[in-house]
C-alpha cells in the first residue's frame, strides 16, 4: 500500500499544524508535506534563518504555523505549537520607512500601532 508524502511527518510527533490533520485536499496536503520536510533538512543546516511556514482561514481569522524552525522558536522562547500566539501577542507595532527621493531625499515613517493591524492584515498582506 502507498503511503502518503505526509504520513512520516505525522509519525514523528513533531507536527504542530493543522493541515495535515484536517480534511484539505490532497494536493494541499501533499504540498505543505514536502515544503516542511525540505525546511527541515534546511534547519539542520544551522544556517541563521528564521525558517517557517504559515497559513490562515481568511473568514476564521486563524493563522498558524505549520513549520517553525529552531531559530524562530528560539527568538519567540516557546515550543512550536505555541509560535502563533506568542508571535501574535508580541508585535506591538509596525514600523515601515519609505525612502522618498523625489521629495529632497526625506525617510517618511509609518507607524501602525497594534490594534490598528488588527484591523488592516488584509491590505498587510496583499502588501507582503
Amino acid at each position: 500500500m502507498e503511503q502518503n508524502p505526509y504520513t512520516q511527518i505525522l509519525k514523528n510527533g513533531d507536527y504542530y499544524g493543522k493541515i495535515l490533520h484536517k480534511d484539505f485536499s490532497e494536493p494541499l496536503k501533499s504540498y505543505v508535506a514536502k515544503n516542511i520536510s525540505r525546511l527541515k533538512a534546511f534547519d539542520k543546516t544551522f544556517t541563521p534563518a528564521m525558517l517557517y511556514l504559515s497559513a490562515w482561514q481568511q473568514e476564521k481569522k486563524a493563522v498558524w504555523y505549520e513549520f517553525a524552525g529552531k531559530q524562530f522558536t528560539d527568538l519567540m522562547a516557546c515550543p512550536p505549537s505555541d509560535v502563533a500566539e506568542v508571535f501574535r501577542k508580541s508585535i506591538m507595532e509596525r514600523r515601515v520607512y519609505d525612502y522618498q527621493e523625489e521629495h529632497s531625499g526625506r525617510i517618511n515613517k509609518q507607524t501602525l500601532k497594534q490594534s490598528e493591524l488588527i484591523d488592516s492584515r488584509k491590505g498587510l498582506r496583499q502588501q507582503g
